[in-house]
This record gives structure tokens, sequence and C-alpha cells, in this order.
């Protein structure tokens, strides 16, 4: 990681803590912090993008202060989601490919600071949701591409956090049931 990256990440840890210490619109209030440093981030490249792993580092330092505090991490992974997606202004199939990587990211994340998984996962399935159409993608679509990365980042974690990701998506996703069944029949088959 990059120091300034580091300082973003810290940064964003922070100010996740602080706010949600403070109480109020969780989700809210991480998307603006985690929008805001993707977007500085994007800027500093020159327009150019962001690397993935740097947005995913961004990520972690949300899931990072919302733990440290005892802060809800549906709430904050929900923030997260939306606010990469503000701040990288994807559309299409960049943005299922971003919510994927965060997705994978944030259980990664949730999973190093012993982090609820299934709170983090339901919190990404109602984000990616929610931002959806202002990104030109298709709700299932989008839901689709957070069981991918959250499933690929459990199977990576091990354990229970498979089963615990999974059971979150499943009870998460309400009348979208095709949205779960090509990244659990990929797994399936390994």
């Amino acid at each position: 990681m990059t120091e300034n990256v580091h300082g973003l990440a810290e940064s964003v840890r922070n100010g996740v803590a602080v706010a949600m210490r403070r109480g109020g619109d969780m989700t809210g209030t991480t998307m603006e912090i985690v929008s805001d440093a993707v977007a500085a981030l994007h800027e500093e490249a020159g327009g150019s993008g962001s690397t993935t792993e740097s947005i995913g580092d961004i990520a972690g330092g949300a899931v990072r202060g919302a733990r440290s505090v005892g802060g809800n991490l549906a709430e904050a992974s929900k923030g997260v989601v939306i606010g990469v997606l503000l701040g990288t202004r994807q559309i299409g199939i960049e943005a299922a490919v971003t919510i994927s990587e965060i997705s994978a990211a944030v259980i990664r994340s949730a999973a190093a600071v012993g982090g609820e998984l299934g709170a983090a996962a339901a919190g990404l399935v109602e984000g990616a949701i929610l931002s959806a159409r202002g990104m030109g993608v298709r709700a299932e679509d989008a839901v689709s591409a957070v069981a991918h990365g959250a499933l690929t980042a459990a199977d990576e974690v091990g354990g229970a956090a498979v089963f615990a990701v999974h059971d979150a998506l499943t009870r998460s996703i309400v009348g979208m049931k095709d949205a779960l069944r090509e990244p659990v029949d990929r797994r399936r088959e390994s």
C-alpha cells in the first residue's frame, strides 16, 4: 500500500469510527467518507482510474473503523459499496466488476478483524441493489456480483465463512434466486 493510500485508508477508518460513535445515519456517513476518499484517489491518478487494491484498502479502512467501535457492519458495508461506486463514477459492466471486487475486499477485511461476515454480506447486497439503477446495472446483476465476490473471499477465508456468507446472501435476496445460482454452482464444481 502506498503512503497516500495508507493515509486515505486510515483517514477513512478514523472517520467511520468517529461517525459511528456519534450515531446517526451510518450508511450515509460511511458512503460520504468512502466516496470522498475514492474520488481523491481517482483524482490523484489523473482521472485514469484507481487500482482495485487501493480501493479495497479504502473499503477495508471503513470496515476496520466500524469494527473498532462495535459499529454495525451491515450499515458500513452498505455505505462502502455505494460510496465506492459514487467515487469511481463507473457504470455498466465496470460497475458490476467493481461491486464484485469491493464485496471480496469487504469480506476479507471483516474476517481479518473478526467481524460478522453475514452482516457485511447483507449490507453489500442492500448497497448494490440501491446503487444498481443509477449505475446502469440490473439489480439482479449487481446482487450476482456481490455474491460472486463475497463467496470467493469467504472461500479464501475458509472455515465457516462460506456458510455464513452464503446464508446471509440467501436471506438477503428475496425474489432473486437466480442471482446466487452461478457463483454457488461454480463453487460446487471445484
